[in-house]
């Protein structure tokens, strides 16, 4: 298990989101690790994700702009914890997702990480595609290191020392 003094912030990005947003906020809700904080950085829906991410209480809500680069930046601006973990609203994780992460990070020294997640309600015919190319980066990684955008985990203090995400 992660140590008990970890904090995780999850930053979700979100536009139009409401067939999926409320899956997956439930499902950081009921993890095994619970992340010290959830912020929802939305790009201006015009749909029900508002509404929805507010019977949340335990949900920030943020109010950015597009594109998701501008927005994951103004999240992780935000976040107060030591590990902030980007998921896709449309992400739906294992209930032990961010403690397996947390402790694989942890022994792997790893700052940065691309997990294996697959999108909210996936057919397994969609689970193998993605399973192809998750197995795809992790055999390049060694060479040409890549990931996947839907989820991902970064060192609080590694992401403040860059310039953040692409914004254009």
């Amino acid at each position: 298990k992660p140590r008990s003094n970890m904090t995780v912030s999850v930053i979700i990005p979100t536009l139009n989101e409401e067939s999926s947003i409320g899956e997956l906020l439930r499902s950081l809700q009921s993890q095994t690790f619970q992340p010290s904080e959830i912020l929802v950085v939305d790009g201006g829906s015009t749909d029900r994700t508002r509404q929805i991410v507010r019977s949340f209480p335990k949900v920030r809500w943020l109010t950015g702009n597009p594109p998701v680069g501008t927005q994951r930046n103004l999240g992780g601006q935000s976040a107060k914890s030591e590990l902030l973990v980007f998921m896709d609203a449309d992400v739906y994780p294992s209930s032990d997702f961010i403690e397996k992460s947390v402790k694989e990070r942890r022994e792997k020294k790893i700052y940065i990480a691309c997990p294996w997640t697959f999108p909210y309600r996936s057919t397994f015919f969609i689970q193998v595609i993605f399973g192809f190319f998750y197995l795809l980066f992790w055999i390049i990684q060694w060479w040409l290191p890549s990931g996947c955008g839907m989820c991902f985990l970064i060192k609080n203090y590694v992401l403040k020392k860059t310039r953040g995400f692409r914004s254009d």
